[in-house]
């Protein structure tokens, strides 16, 4: 852990997380991300998904495509 940190959740109530740095290895690059520790499932933040264009099937197991915008030019 190197921080913590007060987050907004999604009801709009705060809590604090603990933050970690983290590698990714993210469209074919390494990038280091920072990390909130939190109990619940996985999320992935919106600034790593910044330029990229995500769509899902909003099922159970569904189908989620994550592409580049500059590949779809």
């Amino acid at each position: 852990m190197y921080s913590r940190e007060e987050g907004t959740l999604g009801d709009g109530s705060t809590c604090i997380f603990d933050v970690y740095s983290g590698l990714v290895i993210w469209d074919g690059e390494y990038r280091y991300v920072d990390v909130n520790a939190a109990e619940t499932e996985p999320l992935v933040g919106m600034s790593l998904l910044y330029g990229y264009r995500m769509q899902l099937d909003a099922i159970e197991g569904g189908i989620v495509v994550i592409q580049s915008l500059n590949s779809l030019s």
